[in-house]
């Protein structure tokens, strides 16, 4: 299996997660005033950030409402495919005029933000008030955007995870970085597997197994413990591990 197609899996949480934690509105879809507030609210902030006012917030909410507005389009993908597809095209257009860039990742059918001014929030303001979102944005996008390579890679990655789950445990999406952390560890223990380092790669195998059953049992009642429950039965499978819980 690859990362990818567990990707793909990871792509219905993402929706869940959304719908349950966050009541979103199915209805709600791009529309030519949703288009221009946000398109509004980046000049402003832009501005905010030239002129050196509100410095943080500013620079913060410019991340924050690209982002958005990616996910915005991805939402009008989904629901009408190209029904809308002029007032997609002038969506980028006038992004990309500003000087913010979203764009379509065919792999994970989705419009992505590149997080250019969320991962400079992140660099200027360590621990700023706006932290925790900034973070969650970026790492969401990097776990459907990069496909990590070797074992150091893959460290980092799930470092910045745990340290995130460590920090943040009461952080509304949670169950979001726990499935990301758990297909990281699957990966490593792909990575140790392939190049026959068996004793971490066993080590690695109860990790992975341990992390998919948290959250089997986390939210058994759930959408997300039935997706865990999905990934944990594969990887019991892909790994040859006995007795699926």
């Amino acid at each position: 299996m690859s990362r990818i197609s567990t990707k793909m899996l990871s792509v219905l949480l993402v929706t869940l997660v959304t719908v349950v934690n966050q009541n979103v509105n199915a209805d709600v879809f791009l529309t030519s005033e949703n288009l221009n507030s946000a398109l509004k609210q980046m000049q402003r902030s832009q501005l905010q950030i030239q002129k050196n006012e509100e410095h943080e917030f500013a620079l913060y909410t410019l991340g924050k409402t690209a982002d958005d507005l990616a996910k915005l389009l991805s939402d009008e993908v989904e629901a009408h495919a190209n029904e809308n597809e002029k007032l997609i095209e002038l969506a980028l257009e006038r992004s990309k005029g500003i000087q913010i860039n979203i764009f379509w990742e065919g792999r994970n059918s989705r419009f992505f933000y590149d997080g250019k001014v969320l991962n400079e929030y992140l660099e200027r303001y360590p621990e700023g008030q706006y932290r925790m979102d900034s973070l969650y944005r970026t790492i969401t996008r990097d776990f459907f955007l990069l496909v990590p390579e070797g074992e150091n890679e893959l460290k980092v990655i799930i470092e910045k995870k745990e340290s995130f789950k460590n920090k943040y445990p009461d952080f509304e999406n949670l169950s979001e970085i726990e499935f990301y952390l758990a297909i990281d560890y699957r990966d490593l223990w792909r990575h140790y597997r392939d190049i026959k380092a068996l004793d971490l790669a066993d080590q690695m195998a109860i990790t992975t197994r341990q992390q998919f059953q948290l959250i089997f049992e986390k939210y058994r009642d759930k959408d997300e413990g039935e997706i865990a429950r999905r990934l944990l039965e594969r990887f019991i499978v892909e790994a040859g591990l006995k007795e699926s819980p």
